[in-house]
Order: C-alpha cells, then sequence, then structure tokens
C-alpha cells in the first residue's frame, strides 16, 4: 500500500469533490482534508491508511459509468474509514457521524444516502442501493487481487490488531471469509463479480482450507 500523505492529484481531486457536492459545507475541502489525513495516518494504520483510499478510487473509476451519483459513492469511500479502532463494532457508525458533522445540513437526502453507504460497509447487511452495491464491491476488491498481493494486504490487517490473540482473530476471520463464501456471489455488480468474483473465491478457499469450503 502507498504513501503517508495526500498527493497533489489526490488533494486536487478531494477539493474539486466536496466543492461540487457539498457546496454549502460546514467545513472547507482543505480543513476537512486534513482532518481525512490525520485520521489515515494514525499510527496504527498498516491497511486501513491513505493507500487503501487511492485504491478504492481506482476502482470507483472502473464502475463510474454504472453509477447513479459516482460524487456520493465517491465521497462514501474517502470516510468509510475514517474512524478505525481496532476490535471496535462502530467504526463505520462513527464514520459516518464524522462525515455528517463536517458535511453540514443543508443537502440532508444526499449526506443520508452518503452515511448509508459508510454503514454498508460494516458487510452485515445488503445494501439498499444500486450505488450501495458498488460501495462494498469497491471495498472488498482487495479480496480478489493476486495471491501476493490478497496476502501481503491479510498481514497488513492482522497487524493493525496486534492486542487480538491469534487463535480469537483466526476464528473471526473465518466467520466473516464463510459467510462472503457462502453467498450466491460476493460482489454485487456485474462488473466486479467479472473482475474479481473468480479470483476472491480462490483465494479465499486457500486461506480456509477443503475442510470449512466444502
Amino acid at each position: 500500500m502507498l504513501d503517508e500523505s495526500w498527493s497533489d492529484s489526490l488533494h486536487q481531486r478531494f477539493v474539486a469533490l466536496w466543492q461540487r457536492s457539498l457546496s454549502s459545507a460546514a467545513g472547507s475541502a482543505n480543513d476537512v482534508l486534513e482532518i481525512l489525513q490525520d485520521c489515515y495516518t494514525e499510527a496504527h494504520r498498516r491497511y486501513h491508511g491513505i493507500g487503501h483510499i487511492q485504491s478504492c478510487l481506482e476502482q470507483h473509476d472502473l464502475a463510474v459509468r454504472g453509477m447513479q451519483e459516482p460524487d456520493e459513492v465517491e465521497l462514501a469511500i474517502w470516510f468509510h474509514d475514517a474512524v478505525h479502532r481496532p476490535g471496535s463494532a462502530g467504526n463505520e457508525a462513527e464514520s459516518a457521524s464524522l462525515f455528517r458533522r463536517l458535511a453540514g445540513g443543508r443537502d440532508a437526502a444526499r449526506i443520508d444516502r452518503v452515511c448509508q453507504m459508510i454503514l454498508d460497509t460494516t458487510h452485515d447487511h445488503p445494501p439498499i442501493s444500486n450505488d450501495g452495491n458498488y460501495m462494498v464491491d469497491i471495498d472488498l476488491t482487495s479480496l480478489g487481487q493476486p495471491w501476493a498481493r490478497f496476502s501481503s494486504d491479510s498481514a497488513l490487517i492482522r497487524a493493525e490488531q496486534p492486542e487480538i490473540p491469534d487463535a480469537a482473530y483466526a476464528i473471526a476471520l473465518q466467520r466473516f471469509l464463510q459467510a462472503l463464501i457462502g453467498r450466491p456471489s460476493i460482489y454485487r455488480s456485474s462488473l466486479f463479480r467479472m473482475l474479481y468474483e473468480h479470483s476472491a473465491r480462490a483465494n479465499i478457499e486457500r486461506v480456509l482450507g477443503p475442510v470449512h469450503t466444502n
């Protein structure tokens, strides 16, 4: 994964997004980006940092034509891991709350839709919108990367939670992966099924082994 600061291109991309999407927002684009940078460069982050956001944006750009409101999906990408406390079940809710506070309140419907997509990345319920499907698919594209990248990402995610014993972590990971592989398809959009379904299933089966996947 990448860097510890926003590149010029990412900086410009966020500023343009914020200004056209939330021109009446409570926080200026540069101030908001500074807050996000503080979040995504926290010392404990190994996977859920700026590199993850950049990777998600690259996936967003592949799928943009199928989205109803691409800017709303992109806002959800920038904020979906803003709060990341290892082991907490409330990260997504707190990330959504942070977005809501920084966005102000004039475009309430848009803010609600973005917050819902952030909450969708808990991956514990089906998204309620087409754009929500894209959001959760984007967040899961690391599962479909080549094995070396998948393994590296998995190790980085594990490194973010050193206080959790290996046995407990393995059980939680097994439950999460089994829930994913138990779906008719891991990915909810046709594009991401085409791009990553086969490789994601192969990676998960390799982790779980035949006892857990048959």
